[in-house]
Protein backbone atom coordinates (compact mmCIF):
# COMPACT_ATOMS: atom_id res chain seq x y z
CA UNK A 1 0.00 0.00 0.00
CA UNK A 2 1.37 3.38 -1.00
CA UNK A 3 0.31 6.02 1.54
CA UNK A 4 2.51 8.82 0.22
CA UNK A 5 0.94 12.25 -0.01
CA UNK A 6 0.75 14.19 -3.23
CA UNK A 7 -0.96 17.34 -4.40
CA UNK A 8 -2.15 18.05 -7.91
CA UNK A 9 -1.56 21.71 -8.77
CA UNK A 10 -3.51 23.09 -11.73
CA UNK A 11 -1.47 25.60 -13.70
CA UNK A 12 -3.34 28.89 -13.90
CA UNK A 13 -0.78 31.46 -15.01
CA UNK A 14 -0.15 32.50 -18.61
CA UNK A 15 1.56 29.81 -20.65
CA UNK A 16 1.16 27.26 -17.85
CA UNK A 17 -2.64 27.48 -17.75
CA UNK A 18 -4.21 24.08 -18.29
CA UNK A 19 -1.18 22.06 -17.28
CA UNK A 20 -1.46 19.77 -14.27
CA UNK A 21 1.50 19.29 -11.93
CA UNK A 22 1.74 16.46 -9.40
CA UNK A 23 3.95 17.25 -6.40
CA UNK A 24 5.03 14.17 -4.49
CA UNK A 25 6.04 13.57 -0.89
CA UNK A 26 9.67 12.73 -0.15
CA UNK A 27 10.93 10.46 2.63
CA UNK A 28 11.52 11.78 6.16
CA UNK A 29 15.28 11.30 5.71
CA UNK A 30 15.21 13.37 2.52
CA UNK A 31 13.04 15.98 4.25
CA UNK A 32 15.47 16.33 7.17
CA UNK A 33 18.41 16.75 4.80
CA UNK A 34 16.41 19.22 2.71
CA UNK A 35 15.59 21.36 5.76
CA UNK A 36 19.26 21.50 6.73
CA UNK A 37 20.19 22.51 3.19
CA UNK A 38 17.50 25.22 3.16
CA UNK A 39 18.70 26.65 6.47
CA UNK A 40 22.27 26.80 5.12
CA UNK A 41 21.29 28.24 1.73
CA UNK A 42 19.06 30.93 3.21
CA UNK A 43 21.48 31.52 6.07
CA UNK A 44 18.73 31.11 8.65
CA UNK A 45 19.50 30.32 12.27
CA UNK A 46 16.82 27.72 13.01
CA UNK A 47 13.68 25.93 11.85
CA UNK A 48 11.39 28.56 13.42
CA UNK A 49 12.79 31.15 10.99
CA UNK A 50 12.12 28.73 8.13
CA UNK A 51 8.52 28.06 9.18
CA UNK A 52 7.89 31.80 9.43
CA UNK A 53 8.67 32.07 5.70
CA UNK A 54 5.73 29.81 4.89
CA UNK A 55 3.14 31.94 6.67
CA UNK A 56 0.60 33.35 4.19
CA UNK A 57 1.05 36.97 3.20
CA UNK A 58 -1.78 39.47 3.52
CA UNK A 59 -1.38 40.57 -0.10
CA UNK A 60 0.78 40.18 -3.22
CA UNK A 61 3.07 43.10 -2.37
CA UNK A 62 3.77 41.67 1.08
CA UNK A 63 4.48 38.26 -0.48
CA UNK A 64 6.93 39.74 -3.02
CA UNK A 65 8.65 41.77 -0.31
CA UNK A 66 9.00 38.66 1.84
CA UNK A 67 10.51 36.63 -0.99
CA UNK A 68 13.00 39.37 -1.85
CA UNK A 69 13.94 39.76 1.82
CA UNK A 70 14.60 36.03 2.08
CA UNK A 71 16.60 35.81 -1.12
CA UNK A 72 18.78 38.81 -0.28
CA UNK A 73 21.99 37.36 1.05
CA UNK A 74 21.19 33.73 0.26
CA UNK A 75 23.67 31.41 -1.42
CA UNK A 76 22.52 31.38 -5.07
CA UNK A 77 24.23 28.10 -6.01
CA UNK A 78 22.69 26.30 -3.05
CA UNK A 79 19.26 27.77 -3.82
CA UNK A 80 19.52 26.66 -7.44
CA UNK A 81 20.39 23.14 -6.25
CA UNK A 82 17.43 23.09 -3.86
CA UNK A 83 15.00 24.24 -6.55
CA UNK A 84 16.38 21.70 -9.02
CA UNK A 85 16.15 18.91 -6.44
CA UNK A 86 12.58 19.86 -5.50
CA UNK A 87 11.54 19.71 -9.14
CA UNK A 88 12.70 16.09 -9.36
CA UNK A 89 9.65 15.30 -7.21
CA UNK A 90 7.24 17.02 -9.59
CA UNK A 91 5.49 15.48 -12.57
CA UNK A 92 3.57 17.29 -15.29
CA UNK A 93 0.60 16.50 -17.49
CA UNK A 94 1.25 19.20 -20.11
CA UNK A 95 -1.74 18.46 -22.34
CA UNK A 96 -5.14 19.57 -20.96
CA UNK A 97 -6.74 16.99 -23.27
CA UNK A 98 -4.92 14.22 -21.31
CA UNK A 99 -4.82 15.46 -17.70
CA UNK A 100 -3.85 12.06 -16.25
CA UNK A 101 -0.78 11.45 -18.39
CA UNK A 102 2.02 12.56 -16.09
CA UNK A 103 5.74 12.49 -16.80
CA UNK A 104 8.74 13.95 -14.96
CA UNK A 105 8.76 17.73 -15.23
CA UNK A 106 11.47 19.40 -17.28
CA UNK A 107 12.69 22.95 -16.80
CA UNK A 108 11.07 23.97 -20.10
CA UNK A 109 7.65 22.80 -18.83
CA UNK A 110 7.47 25.70 -16.36
CA UNK A 111 6.99 28.88 -18.34
CA UNK A 112 5.88 31.36 -15.65
CA UNK A 113 7.67 32.50 -12.49
CA UNK A 114 4.37 32.45 -10.58
CA UNK A 115 3.94 28.79 -11.50
CA UNK A 116 7.44 28.02 -10.23
CA UNK A 117 6.67 29.84 -6.98
CA UNK A 118 3.39 27.99 -6.59
CA UNK A 119 5.06 24.63 -7.24
CA UNK A 120 7.79 25.31 -4.69
CA UNK A 121 5.13 26.37 -2.17
CA UNK A 122 3.22 23.17 -2.89
CA UNK A 123 6.42 21.14 -2.44
CA UNK A 124 6.88 22.83 0.95
CA UNK A 125 3.28 22.11 1.98
CA UNK A 126 3.57 18.42 1.04
CA UNK A 127 6.95 17.89 2.64
CA UNK A 128 7.83 20.55 5.20
CA UNK A 129 4.58 21.61 6.81
CA UNK A 130 2.87 19.62 9.56
CA UNK A 131 0.12 17.39 8.19
CA UNK A 132 -2.64 15.98 10.36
Amino acid sequence: MNDSREIIYQGAHGRDAGKAFKVEEISPVQTAAYVLRILAALRLSDQADLLELFQPAANNDEAKEGILRVLTGCDPERMHGLITDALTHVQVAPDPQHPGLFRPVQVADIREMRTLGDLLGTFARVNLMQQD
